[in-house]
């Protein structure tokens, strides 16, 4: 300033009279060109306007707009110097300026106490007003992240509004853009004015003086905007003035908006407080957590909309209930979001890192979420993973839309959430995350709970009608098609139930239709209700079907299963005598059908074949005498319900993880106490309370003893159990510890009956357990956890030893006393002995041999039985040999063996598809060779000369060394066929 002011009070370039008017100016000191006065000094210049001349810069050019060009000012009139009217006129004129400029400088002096942005702003544009002498002052404040132009203006109601301007756009973003004044002497001959808002206000523009604002450091950060000079045009004298004060007016600028700004932080950081205080609150629900949680979403980035997702990693969807928003208060919304699907919610998830991005269509956030929040974009959206204290994986993330309206009207406020709303609430994210962690397992609850439809919100029911007629193809004929579509698509509008859940994990044969219609499908069919003539004739012909060992369950796809449980329920009479309401009993089937997951073992696939074999074993012996209605409908619950919601781990590796359920559960029967805890939770649902209609003396009985009957599922009770019912040579039905035990035992056996089906029934659910087992053995190594023995099978021919060893130490022991007890269960007790015989026969085989019979077998499952699984055993361990001898130099002795065993296996060996039929329920496999009795002398021949060979592959020894030289032994050892992998086992 000191500089510029040296140059504007300097006498060199002003003469005054004794009175101090002003006699001369220097031209060159002049912006423009005027014309010399002949009367005047030599190298002066004198114009009308006197002291308007005072304090223009030497070399300003100062350009006016006419007729749209830009063109240099026309010089001012001269005027006669001798004029003693003129020169008192121009001595007054400076006089008022230099008042002007005094007043000024007070205002500037009160102005620079002042940190509130508002009154900082309307101080600037008073301290303008007062200088320029002019009708109107607009100040624009400068966003130079957003390259906007921001200013608060006032309506024709006198409201004041926030009005935005991009750079570049009318004359203030032009000089926002270049950094250069705008002295426009006709607005309505500038290209950049915009007359259509002095129609709108009323008010007329003649001529603007716009410039720029800078602080002490050079950067822009206001644009002044002057409207109608009071007498006549802005000068460059106005420019000059302007620019005197202008760092003066950027620096009083800049410190309010850095104080504007530290406020706003100081208060985010103590609604953080708040909010911090608040979550750590003490016995408030869920609800009441995420209420807590999306209000501090709210209050820290002025979110318009919010929600808070969890991540259901069991089930591989997003979650949620709780949203917040004008537009979605007091509305009962769910909605479930696939991790599969390509959006940014599912990024966030897979990711772990926070998104924030503008001009977003809310299907780019979600398909979902147009239809359940009623927007399809946003101006804005900020998504924030919640990460699990323990292990580092999402747990949660909020997604908040729209800025808020109300914040809007800020000068400093961001329209969009920018990186300070995203530091701010990943700094809350971390607060939350230690909370949610601790309530993780009431969150699993909630989760297993949720009741949501397949679109997660509205459809048009007649799109959505025609997408059901499509699907129901593939299980009903056209007739009434049209109907039950229409039927559930009005279910799914109305979101009535849990049977309406998106997803029933278990594993599907390829080419099912959607789980969604299946499992509506279940619901719309038992809505129908046909008459009780006609439900009796469809048992009749299901009943044959149903009371069968070999029903070979892996086949059947989410809805046959679904009507299988339906049917043994209604077959069995508790239906009928308990009364139970049959929507409420399909909504309760599908509603357990959703809770259990995908897991290689432990899904709904095993759960039904432990409920028909219940089923069996009370229908098929003269168990059901020994128990009363009540029991048979706690058997068959308990069976339905024993493994829901299993996560895929046994109760070791949560008792040796310290997970959540072994503390709720103090590390007793943890997942058994946790699938009684969901089974009366989905109980208590509307849609599912089955028993809500009995007297609650009876529905407490019922309790206790489907909680006993789950617990006792626990293998740690299993010798305890199996001693107990082998000390009981009789049940009586009038004693209710007999019966329990009897319920116990039964639930038990059928958990573990795996070896009473056929035998590649038990071969593919023993391959189901052995994945299972694997994929918990690979995090138990991560975590520094020794695993089980039992459960580290390193190859195929390990586990045959172990499926062998666990039929003879813990199924048989059972379903002996079983079959003891109830005749009718011997024909299972011989078909797990004919299981057993066949697994030690097979653990002959070398473990590559085992493999790939076993991957044939489980691809063709109606060809296979043991008989054939045991032949294309020995087929591929006759192929391995045949490459070894084709790969090692043997002697001349060792090939001729070779060759004279290798020939009967390509002349008589008989296609392994047609060994023997497949076995029916009871049927034993030959124990006395792989089929030497069924196929004749050549495949005798055959297969002893293969157990020979193989034996003295895998008994390693003298024989096998002198017929090798060192030749074969560098091979074998470099990287051959391994035939004694399972030597040691």
């Amino acid at each position: 300033m000191g500089k510029t002011q040296s140059k504007l009070f300097s006498s060199k370039n002003v003469k005054f009279d004794t009175q101090g008017n002003e006699v001369a100016i220097n031209a060159s000191t002049t912006g423009t060109a005027p014309r010399r006065n002949s009367s005047a000094r030599e190298g002066s210049v004198t114009t009308p306007q006197g002291s308007r001349r005072f304090g223009s810069f030497a070399g300003k050019f100062v350009l006016q707009y006419v007729d749209g060009q830009s063109r240099p000012r026309p010089p001012v009139e001269d005027f006669d110097g001798q004029n003693e009217n003129q020169l008192r006129s121009g001595a007054a004129r400076m006089r008022q300026e230099l008042d002007s400029i005094y007043k000024a400088v007070a205002i500037m002096n009160q102005l620079a106490l002042e940190l509130d942005i508002n009154k900082a702003v309307d101080n600037v544009r008073d301290v303008v007003l007062e200088l320029l002498h002019c009708e109107r002052v607009t100040l624009f404040m400068v966003d130079s992240q957003q390259k906007e132009l921001r200013a608060r203006v006032s309506n024709p109601n006198e409201v004041f509004e926030m009005i935005r301007i991009p750079f570049g756009v009318g004359i203030a973003g032009r000089v926002a853009e270049t950094g250069t004044s705008m002295n426009i002497m006709d607005a309505y001959h500038c290209d950049l004015f915009n007359p259509s808002i002095d129609k709108k206000t009323g008010f007329t523009t003649r001529n603007i003086l716009c410039c720029p604002i800078s602080d002490m450091s050079g950067n822009h950060v206001a644009v002044i905007q002057a409207l109608n000079k009071k007498d006549g045009y802005f000068t460059t004298g106005d420019e000059a003035n302007l620019e005197l004060f202008g760092v003066h007016l950027g620096n009083t600028l800049s410190k309010s908006r850095f104080h504007t700004t530290a406020l706003a932080e100081k208060q985010r950081m103590g609604k953080l407080y708040e909010a911090f205080r608040h979550i750590n609150t003490a016995g408030t629900t869920l609800d009441q957590l995420v209420s807590i949680i999306l209000r501090a979403v709210h209050q820290l980035v002025y979110a318009e909309r919010s929600m808070l997702l969890f991540v259901d990693q069991a089930r591989d969807h997003l979650w949620t209930k709780w949203f917040r928003g004008t537009a979605l208060d007091n509305k009962d919304i769910s909605m479930v979001v696939k991790l599969n699907e390509s959006n940014l919610l599912t990024r966030v998830a897979q990711t772990n890192e926070g998104i924030c991005q503008h001009n977003v269509l809310t299907g780019e956030v979600a398909s979902v979420i147009g239809s359940v929040m009623g927007i399809q974009s946003a101006k804005s959206v900020l998504i924030q993973p919640i990460l699990d204290v323990r292990n580092g994986k999402c747990l949660a993330m909020v997604c908040a839309m729209d800025k808020s309206e109300q914040i809007e009207n800020a000068f400093f406020s961001d329209p969009n959430f920018n990186s300070g709303d995203q530091n701010a609430i990943a700094v809350f994210a971390m607060e939350v995350a230690t909370i949610l962690s601790e309530r993780s397992l009431e969150i699993s609850f909630a989760s297993a709970l949720s009741t949501v439809t397949a679109t997660g919100g509205s459809a048009a029911a007649g799109d959505l009608d025609q997408v059901l007629e499509a699907q129901l193809m593939s299980y009903v004929g056209n007739e009434d098609i049209e109907s039950i579509a229409s039927s559930i698509s009005r279910s799914l509008s109305n979101k009535r139930s849990p049977s309406h859940s998106t997803r029933c994990s278990m594993e599907q044969s390829p080419g099912d239709a959607p789980q969604l219609v299946a499992q509506s499908l279940s619901a719309s069919l038992s809505q129908q209700k046909p008459s009780p003539k006609k439900e009796a004739q469809r048992l009749a012909l299901n009943r044959e079907q149903l009371r069968r060992w070999d029903l070979d369950i892996c086949a059947y796809t989410t809805e046959d299963l679904l009507k299988l449980v339906y049917d043994i329920f209604a077959d069995s009479g508790v239906v009928e005598h308990f009364h139970l309401d049959e929507r409420k009993l399909m909504s309760f089937i599908a509603a357990v059908c959703s809770h259990y997951h995908a897991n290689p073992y432990h899904n709904f696939c095993h759960v039904v074949y432990v409920l028909h074999g219940c089923y069996m074993i009370m229908m098929t012996t003269e168990a059901n005498k020994c128990l009363t209605r009540v029991d048979q409908l706690v058997l068959l619950i308990s069976a339905l319900c024993h493994d829901i919601d299993h996560d895929g781990h046994t109760n070791s590796f949560h008792i040796n993880t310290n997970s959540p359920l072994a503390q709720r559960y103090n590390d007793l029967s943890v997942m058994e106490n946790h699938h009684c805890a969901i089974t009366f939770a989905i109980l208590a649902k509307r849609d599912c309370s089955l028993l809500d209609h009995l007297d609650k003396p009876l529905r407490q009985e019922i309790r206790r003893l489907i909680i006993a009957g789950i617990l006792a599922t626990d293998m740690t009770f299993h010798f305890s159990l199996t001693t107990d019912f082998k000390n009981h040579s009789n049940f009586s039905i009038e004693k209710e510890d007999e019966r329990l035990l009897l319920v116990k035992s039964i639930l038990h056996a059928a958990d573990i009956s795996n070896p009473v089906r056929t035998f590649i029934v038990n071969c593919n659910m023993s391959h189901r357990v052995h994945n299972e087992f694997r994929l918990q053995v690979s995090e138990e190594r991560k975590l520094g956890i020794t695993p089980m023995l039992h459960m580290d099978a390193k190859d195929e021919r390990v586990q045959c030893q172990l499926e062998s060893n666990f039929i003879d130490f813990v199924v048989t022991p059972l379903w002996e006393h079983m079959a003891l007890r109830f005749p009718g269960l011997q024909v299972c007790l011989d078909q797990i002995r004919a299981n057993r015989d066949a697994y030690k026969q097979l653990a002959e085989r070398t473990p590559t041999a085992i493999a790939a019979a076993m991957k044939r077998a489980l691809a063709n499952p109606k060809t296979a039985d043991a008989a054939s699984i045991q032949a294309w055993a020995l087929q591929c361990e006759q192929e391995e040999l045949q490459a070894v001898a084709a790969t090692i130099k043997l002697p001349n002795s060792a090939t001729s063996a070779g060759s004279a065993a290798a020939e009967p296996a390509a002349t008589t060996a008989p296609a392994p598809e047609q060994v023997l039929p497949a076995s029916g329920p009871g049927s034993v496999p030959s124990t006395g060779g792989v089929g030497e009795r069924e196929r004749g002398a050549g495949e005798a021949e055959l297969a002893s000369v293969s157990r020979a060979s193989t034996q003295k592959s895998l008994n390693g020894g003298s024989s096998r060394a002198s017929s090798l030289d060192a030749t074969s032994s560098s091979v074998v050892s470099s990287g051959g066929i391994r035939l004694a992998q399972g030597d040691e086992a």
